[in-house]
């Protein structure tokens, strides 16, 4: 007897077979083929295999409610303000300044056609204005 190697009969008769079958199957299937689509509803890969379920732990729920209860107790009221929240008060306006009288130019008219006071938008656009020649007088 020969132990699996491979110049023993046994496997190369058995190669050989798998071959040929592989090749005679490859015939057939080419005889087979339609030009007609496949019906995907009629088919088997329409069938589901469902293989086992995982089964949960009848813990997890309360373990995940608890959990994410006490983080949200601790970002939201327990911790301390740092530099970053200070950050997130400041407005678009005193993050980057020249944004706020173009602003305002668009804003009025928009603000005057649905029939809202313009008065404080008015006056800080008046107040942005001479802000700004203020300090183009002061360059210059």
């Amino acid at each position: 007897m020969c132990k699996q190697s491979l110049v023993c009969p046994k496997t190369i008769n058995s190669r050989f077979s798998q071959y040929h079958t592989s090749a005679n199957y490859m015939k057939k299937a080419k005889k087979d083929v339609s030009s007609e689509p496949y019906r995907f509803t009629t088919s088997n890969a329409n069938m589901k295999s469902l293989g086992e379920t995982m089964e949960v732990n009848e813990h997890q729920g309360p373990i995940v409610a608890l959990s994410l209860f006490v983080f949200i107790a601790y970002f939201l009221y327990l911790r301390e303000e740092n530099d970053w929240d200070e950050q997130l008060n400041v407005t678009l306006f005193e993050r980057v300044p020249s944004v706020e009288e173009p602003h305002l130019v668009q804003a009025i008219p928009r603000m005057k056609q649905r029939g809202e006071d313009t008065t404080e938008a008015e006056a800080r656009l008046k107040e942005l204005i001479q802000q700004r020649q203020a300090k183009e007088q002061t360059n210059s």
